[in-house]
């Protein structure tokens, strides 16, 4: 586990993630927090996850279904960003409590909604997940 002050340390990360972050910004505080990420020209979302409520095995599977879409025109996920080693979800402490964080790729397009045409578009992307999900092979501390 690795200790982070209240605003996330652009090395840090720049180096966690092998990356060379230019901005990091605050887009929703609270219990889950999410920082938006500059490299460039491409933008990343970092999720700091609520410290109780969501047990490691829930938040690797979410990771992992992620992984699992394939680029299709009918649906753009954020899928999560791996580490410099491999890792997609990372253990940190923030405010001296246990989290979990996942950084994810910036997807295109317009959020979902709950009406027959969009999940028309989200049942035909459904087949094209690649394989079953293995969400134990997802996470390992940041140590």
């Amino acid at each position: 586990m690795t200790g982070i002050d209240r605003d996330w340390d652009r090395d840090w990360l720049s180096s966690r993630y092998a990356r060379g972050f230019t901005d990091i910004d605050l887009v929703t505080g609270g219990v889950n927090r999410t920082y938006r990420l500059r490299q460039g020209g491409d933008t990343f979302y970092l999720r700091l996850y609520r410290p109780s409520g969501r047990p490691l095995a829930q938040i690797a599977a979410e990771a992992s279904l992620l992984t699992q879409f394939g680029e299709t025109a009918h649906v753009d996920v954020s899928r999560p960003v791996a580490t410099a080693d491999g890792c997609h979800i990372v253990d940190v402490s923030f405010d001296g409590e246990r989290r979990y964080a996942c950084l994810f790729e910036s997807a295109d397009g317009e959020e979902i909604e709950f009406n027959a045409a969009h999940m028309q578009r989200f049942g035909a992307s459904t087949p094209i997940c690649k394989m079953p999900c293995r969400p134990a092979s997802m996470a390992r501390s940041a140590v």
